[in-house]
């Protein structure tokens, strides 16, 4: 039993100190010239992003724009905004961003 308790215990701090991102739910906003990805900070504590905000057209052709290390304070939020011409306007959008804590 003491073995399955240190066991246990090992794998929770081992688990606690791996670096590893999660995706975060985002607000998308498509108009016909640009559409947007907005992710919000609603942890206690900091949070460094990176992803892609992507826009589809009417045509097919994928817009896309890069966030990359991003850091993100307690309550903080970021835009990413993709454009495109009114001629070819967009039709779709969706977002691609993970967080990780930031590590001082």
């Amino acid at each position: 039993m003491k073995k399955f308790i240190l066991v246990f215990v090992l794998m929770l701090t081992f688990i606690s100190n791996t670096k590893a991102a999660w995706p975060v739910r985002t607000q998308i906003r498509v108009t016909p010239t640009y559409a947007s990805g907005t992710v919000f900070n609603t942890w206690h504590r900091p949070v460094i992003c990176h992803g892609s905000v992507f826009g589809r057209t009417r045509y097919g052709y994928v817009a896309e724009v890069w966030m990359n290390n991003i850091v993100l304070y307690p309550g903080q939020f970021a835009h990413e905004y993709v454009y495109t011409s009114p001629a070819d306007p967009f039709i779709h959008a969706w977002a691609n961003i993970q967080c990780d804590w930031l590590y001082y």
